[in-house]
């Protein structure tokens, strides 16, 4: 690792009855060792979160429609409202449609045991000719679409997505089960795995990391054809519009070859704006109680999971790997500088032990901004015992992004306990000005080509605590942003720390409790305002409090001090 001044630009098992998921929960990345901090997460073998069982199940209603066997339908095919048309829960079942499949009524895919496997495949799709946009249906678009009072009865047979054991009891022999890359400088090789074989893990400070393993089978399938790549004519990709005014179910299904893309404008491809994987469109509070859990997209061209202004939903235990553009995603709203609540607003979504893997750019060199998850505008937002890794792309690519367009009074996410590591960039990338009590708790990040935090834009109210930052190839933090009124870095195990240009004046940053392994690099030219720093608590790898010796000073304009346990203090020169 070697601290490098970067410039920045300036942007949801269940049988056919019922399920008991009793999972071990967690939250760190460590299996089986000592929390990586003294007040850092706990230990955690990256398994699933519990989830309770019902007290009782109410009875499913009868179905108006079974669908068995081979099925073809060339011109798509409707659900009428208040009918029922449902896979044979005990029959594997090949549904194969040439047009839209609307749902006005109840579609479900139940298969009762594991051997049952229910798909929906869209065949024939043109995916280059589809217009995108609007608030219903569009002929030409070809995929899943849920309106009116519709709704998805989704529910495959229980399958972990994701820990870092290598091992579960759901996991079947011929799974496609792959392990994420763990060397350095790779983003790209995710391997498949034989459960019961050796994780590979990386050890920093007398702690062990291991890399999760995850799960890509599910018995439930809704896909389109091609190969997965950008190129539209080599793919028939489909997608899944819900605009109900119900709450919906989809849990352990594979999403693949959907999310279609065109010829872009600027790019060689770009995404068909509203055609995603997974997009729930503008349902507002009529999406609440809608839960995804243990659902993989994976080979698609487009954003995975969209909660597009529909409050309320749950994704736990969510896979999206090997897809176009930013995975974890809604619409942005611009920024008009008003602060007033906006129609792309999304509130109430929870991302727990969600994954975002090998999530791709085309052109490939490019991706500025890409992100496995982007936190943007609303309320009650949450992301906990998650993990982003192989994020490719470019300059500010990151594991997780707060972006700029989520500057506004409703933009404040509980962020704990989550994970990045091999991603091209960094860990998180931070480009907000507000003075909001954003807390991010309890997080790793290694070995990613960037930075672990690289904190912008100018002038903001961000407090980090209990971080583990190592053998990211740029440094460990990158300091952009004065603090509004302050910016407080608490217990940070960090092997390098970069003190950059300043746009702004503004409050403090306070730097509380390091464990610093390597330089502080202060590089800031001489159009940076100046700021105040303040070190306290801070002591080397080995143990010694600090000294000018461990700034390595290339252009000061701040004041920086350091605070010692021992009373005394010095101001870096």
């Amino acid at each position: 690792m070697r601290p490098v001044r970067r410039d920045r630009l300036g942007r949801v098992a269940l049988g056919f009855l019922a399920v008991v998921w009793v999972a071990a929960a967690g939250c760190t990345p460590a299996p089986g060792s000592a929390s990586p901090s003294p007040s850092g997460p706990p230990p955690s073998s990256g398994a699933p979160p519990a989830t309770a069982a019902p007290t009782s199940v109410p009875p499913l209603p009868r179905a108006d429609r079974v669908l068995t066997g081979r099925q073809s339908f060339p011109a798509g095919f409707t659900v009428p409202a208040g009918q029922v048309w449902e896979w044979a829960p005990t029959v594997s079942t090949t549904v194969e449609s040439r047009g839209n499949v609307v749902v006005r009524g109840i579609l479900r895919m139940r298969p009762a045991t594991p051997d049952v496997v229910h798909t929906l495949r869209f065949v024939g799709v043109k995916e280059a000719a589809m217009v995108g946009g609007g608030m219903g249906v569009v002929r030409g678009d070809t995929g899943l679409w849920v309106v009116g009072a519709g709704q998805l009865d989704i529910v495959g047979s229980r399958k972990a997505g994701w820990n870092r054991t290598g091992v579960d009891p759901s996991w079947r022999a011929g799974d496609d089960i792959r392990v994420a890359p763990t060397r350095v400088g790779d983003s790209g090789t995710f391997a498949r795995f034989k459960p019961g074989g050796r994780v590979p893990a990386v050890s920093h400070a007398g702690r062990t990391y291991a890399a999760e393993v995850f799960n890509l089978t599910r018995n439930v399938r809704i896909e389109g054809t091609g190969n997965g790549e950008a190129n539209p004519a080599a793919n028939g990709r489909a997608h899944i519009w819900i605009g109900s005014s119900r709450p919906q179910t989809i849990r352990y299904a594979q999403l693949r070859y959907l999310g279609p893309r065109r010829r872009g404008a600027e790019q060689p491809t770009e995404g068909v704006l509203g055609r995603y994987p997974l997009h729930f469109h503008m349902m507002a509070d009529g999406s609440r109680g809608s839960l995804v859990e243990g659902v993989v997209v994976r080979d698609s061209g487009g954003h995975a999971f969209v909660p597009h202004s529909s409050h309320g939903i749950t994704f736990r235990d969510t896979i999206a790997y090997n897809t176009f553009d930013t995975a974890y995603w809604w619409d942005p709203d611009a920024d008009d500088g008003d602060h007033d609540p906006t129609p792309n607003e999304t509130n109430d979504v929870r991302y727990e032990h969600a994954m975002a893997a090998y999530v791709r750019f085309d052109p490939s060199f490019r991706g500025y901004r890409l992100a496995g998850f982007e936190l943007g505008i609303g309320t009650h937002m949450t992301v906990t015992d998650s993990v982003a890794v192989g994020i490719q792309g470019n300059s500010d690519a990151a594991g997780y992004h707060w972006p700029e367009h989520a500057n506004g009074d409703h933009n404040v996410w509980t962020f704990r306990n989550n994970v990045a590591h091999n991603n091209n960039r960094d860990g998180i990338f931070v480009w907000q000005n507000d003075g909001h009590a954003h807390l991010i708790k309890g997080f790793v990040a290694y070995r990613n080509g960037g930075f672990g935090v690289s904190h912008g834009a100018y002038n903001n109210g961000y407090r980090y605590e209990n971080l583990v930052l190592f053998g990211n190839h740029d440094g460990g933090i990158q300091s952009k942003a004065s603090g509004a009124p302050r910016q407080l870095w608490r217990n940070v195990d960090t092997d390098s720390i970069v003190i950059a240009d300043h746009v702004l004046a503004g409050g403090p940053i306070v730097f509380d409790g390091l464990t610093l392994r390597g330089p502080i690099v202060v590089e800031e030219s001489g159009d940076s305002v100046r700021l105040r720093y303040e070190v306290r608590n801070a002591r080397t790898a080995g143990g010694a409090q600090l000294t000018p010796a461990n700034f390595s000073v290339r252009d000061l304009r701040s004041t920086i001090v350091v605070y010692r346990s021992d009373g005394t203090s010095f101001q870096v020169r």
